[in-house]
């Protein structure tokens, strides 16, 4: 089959997830050119990447990657230009991991304050400078002991943060405070997972 016609398009811009998500499939009768792609982390946090193009009829993996574990650092967009040819039926492929960050000592030391305000006692203060996180993100500690009647297991686990300024944010715990204090202690890890996962777009031609 002779193609006549390129026609410049972008072929795909998505929002990468943790498992492999096509992302554009060329259409019968087709031949697609790719010929950029911008690969953008807008979170604080850093992962890896995946990109593949998947001939038709085979299962995406290692074999037909481009990117395979590509580290992504904080705050950062990479970009590849060349030429890669998708033929009928052939797919890209991407998948991320969740982007990630660990604050330890001395950033986490005695960081949590909890307080005794009637239906909130569950409610602990969080207090990490410069922790890029947003309403929704993740945070798992480790290494807290107990404060103000918050137990050590009651905060050595995962929470959904609520952001209250660039240094500060607020957890929802199991336990119930007794008084209002600041500790936790100087051993202290915070991990941090990131949303959204990073973007991709491609661009490229269709030849028909």
């Amino acid at each position: 089959m002779a193609f006549q016609t390129v026609t410049p398009i972008r072929l795909a811009q998505a929002s990468m997830t943790t498992n492999y998500l096509a992302i554009y499939t060329c259409p019968t009768d087709a031949r697609t050119y790719m010929k950029d792609i911008i690969v953008c982390n807008g979170t604080a946090g850093a992962g890896n990447v995946y990109i593949n193009i998947v001939p038709d009829t085979q299962a995406v993996g290692a074999s037909n990657a481009i990117y395979f574990n590509y580290s992504l650092a904080a705050h950062t967009t990479f970009q590849w230009k060349g030429t890669q040819i998708l033929n009928e039926g052939d797919t890209i492929q991407v998948k991320s991991s969740t982007m990630l960050k660990t604050f330890a000592s001395t950033a986490t030391d005695n960081c949590f304050t909890t307080n005794t305000s009637s239906g909130t006692e569950s409610n602990v203060q969080v207090t990490i400078a410069n922790h890029g996180a947003v309403t929704g993100d993740g945070v798992e500690f480790t290494g807290a002991v107990a404060v103000g009647g918050i137990t050590a297991p009651q905060l050595n686990t995962s929470f959904t943060i609520t952001r209250v300024d660039d240094n500060n944010f607020t957890i929802t715990t199991a336990g119930t405070a007794t008084s209002v204090a600041t500790g936790g202690g100087t051993g202290i890890t915070a991990i941090f997972s990131y949303a959204p996962l990073p973007t991709i777009t491609i661009s490229g031609g269709e030849a028909t």
